[in-house]
């Protein structure tokens, strides 16, 4: 039985989020929320985030931002007949409520890990200047560590 490890390293991520509540201006710094995982549709893998900046005060501003990337196509990396055997730990990231620090800052570190699939988050939260027609512009970059998967090719 043909069993083999194969890798990954997901592309670093940048974005900026949607505005889904309130009038654009935090009041303060927000609280950030991240949630990732991966999902094995038979053939490929895909890494799944959602993130938000809410607002701790009324009027709770808040942006979100969610994405999907495809990580891993056995099919088309490794040939018909391969298929995932696992996962060889569990990726599925739940980081609660962290503080940005700060107003105007700049993006600021609110998660780092060598463990794991993801390596850091850097985010921005208050930035007096944004362009969502309000004062403020949050964003984020993330930066992931390999992601290592369990492949085989014995159907027996």
């Amino acid at each position: 039985m043909a069993i083999e490890i194969r890798d990954v390293v997901p592309s670093q991520f940048v974005g900026s989020p949607v505005l889904t509540n309130g009038n654009t201006d935090f009041w303060g710094p927000p609280d950030f929320r991240a949630r990732f995982w991966l999902e094995n549709r038979s053939e490929i893998v895909y890494l799944h985030f959602r993130l938000s900046w809410e607002e701790t005060k009324p009027d709770f501003t808040r942006f979100g931002l969610n994405s999907t990337m495809a990580l891993f196509d056995i099919r088309s990396q490794l040939g018909p007949d391969w298929y995932f055997v696992q996962f060889s730990e569990t990726y599925d990231l739940d980081i609660g409520a962290v503080q940005i620090p700060g107003i105007n800052q700049g993006l600021q570190e609110v998660y780092n890990s060598n463990a794991g699939m993801v390596a850091s988050i850097r985010a921005e939260g208050d930035s007096w200047g944004g362009i969502f027609g309000g004062p403020d512009n949050p964003n984020v970059e993330i930066d992931f560590n390999r992601i290592y998967f369990k492949v085989s090719n014995d159907h027996s």
